[in-house]
């Protein structure tokens, strides 16, 4: 048993919530703190599932048990200290497992409850075989790094899971605040796209800098341009004389506004002034009706699904309804020790284990089979490209990095494929 040196931890069982287990299904809030609590990493589902309940684990029988679900070569020769914070960070605060003292000399190990037998290892029997099923995501990667009930916001799981629900039923694409301030009745946060879009749980592409022709184009409406009625302003003058010169045909941005009224000897102090004027000029010929916005929409965000991102999502909101309706089966997963090996190699390469080295070098195997392919690929034609030279979840990942950084960009065919093009501007 793992013998405690810090008096602060003596009263931990006392903050273990207590728990109710007389039901049959598992309640919405309890699903929430369990996802919280383990949902999120393969390697912390898979230590609560192989615990048996009535033993006491501590460090050196955590590791032991680890290492015996992965066979004779395990994925991850992974630290006993790590182990017994998955159970004393994770698990015991919400009363999955117990922290137990054994002897008189501060002995201690964790022993599994009766919320964790019957409740906690039909979760994660269910998301670990979600996560065989789909090896091209991690269950950090749907659920996030640090996924918390208690912050609320996109990290809560429960409004996770409402934003993919919503995803797999609305018209895509989508502009993302909209979704995003529909499912989460919060501000627009740019942020969370980028997470999930890394991840490869979405297809989102973000609107351009807003430079030059990014900026909204209006179209003029001369009749009511030719009626305005003089300004004060000799400024405002100049730009409605701009505007009656310019030809109708061709929509009109700011930029182009601003080009007008300043040169090279224009300070950067006067032309920001002369911009913030030229665009309040605007927003007053757009309520006048003067200037009429066009539609921005190639040049606007958006959020899609691929087939294989919706099919993804689908078998885990699926996954989640079996589990929280008591339809979910047993499952043999902790005797599988190739499935147990794959789960905890996947989790590896979603931690920090991986070098940055290591990853770049990835990266270069990866714009290399581009380079070769000199066509746009599906992730299958580029992964057969790397001959096995790293694991599928590392391709998947490094590739998510390379859409993000703009190394590829990535595009759904009428099939509902993600075919990935080399960047080469």
């Amino acid at each position: 048993m793992h013998r405690d040196t810090n008096p602060d931890n003596q009263n931990y069982l006392a903050q273990a919530i207590d728990n109710d287990v007389s039901s049959e299904y598992i309640d919405g809030s309890n699903l929430e703190r369990m996802i919280s609590s383990f949902g999120n990493h393969e390697n912390k589902s898979l230590l609560l599932l192989a615990m048996k309940e009535g033993e006491i684990y501590g460090a050196k029988k955590l590791k032991k048990l680890f290492d015996s679900l992965q066979g004779d070569e395990p994925a991850w020769n992974i630290n006993p200290a790590t182990l017994l914070d998955y159970c004393g960070q994770s698990l015991a605060p919400v009363g999955l497992v117990a922290r137990t003292e054994v002897d008189e000399d501060g002995g201690w190990g964790y022993a599994k409850t009766e919320l964790g037998s019957k409740f906690g290892d039909v979760v994660a029997a269910q998301l670990l075989e979600f996560s065989l099923r789909n090896p091209e995501v991690s269950l950090i990667d749907i659920f996030g790094r640090t996924s918390t009930a208690k912050e609320g916001g996109s990290r809560a799981p429960s409004n996770r899971l409402k934003f993919f629900e919503e995803l797999l039923t609305c018209e895509l694409p989508i502009e993302p605040a909209v979704i995003y301030e529909r499912v989460l009745h919060d501000k627009y946060n740019p942020g969370f796209f980028d997470e999930l879009s890394r991840n490869g749980i979405i297809t989102y592409k973000p609107r351009g800098n807003f430079t030059g022709s990014s900026f909204n184009k209006y179209a003029i409406n001369s009749a009511k341009l030719d009626v305005l009625a003089p300004s004060k302003s000799a400024f405002v003058n100049k730009l409605y004389e701009l505007l009656r010169d310019w030809d109708i045909e061709t929509p009109i941005d700011s930029t182009a506004l601003l080009a007008q009224v300043c040169d090279e000897s224009t300070s950067k102090e006067d032309r920001a002034k002369l911009q913030i004027n030229v665009l309040s000029v605007i927003k007053r010929l757009k309520v006048k009706g003067v200037l009429t916005s066009e539609d921005d929409s190639a040049n606007r965000s958006q959020v899609s699904l691929s087939s294989d991102q919706y099919d993804m999502l689908a078998d885990l909101i699926n996954t989640i309804y079996l589990v929280q309706s008591g339809q979910s089966s047993d499952t043999d997963l902790t005797g599988r020790s190739r499935d147990c090996w794959s789960l905890v190699d996947k989790a590896k390469e979603n931690s920090t284990v991986t070098s940055e080295q290591q990853r770049n070098e990835q990266r270069e195997k990866l714009l290399s089979a581009f380079v070769k392919a000199s066509a746009p690929l599906t992730f299958q034609a580029v992964y057969s490209g790397l001959e096995g030279s790293f694991s599928e979840p590392a391709a998947r990942r490094r590739l998510n990095e390379l859409q993000a950084d703009g190394g590829v960009t990535v595009s759904i065919s009428d099939d509902g494929s993600t075919i990935y093009t080399i960047n080469t501007n």
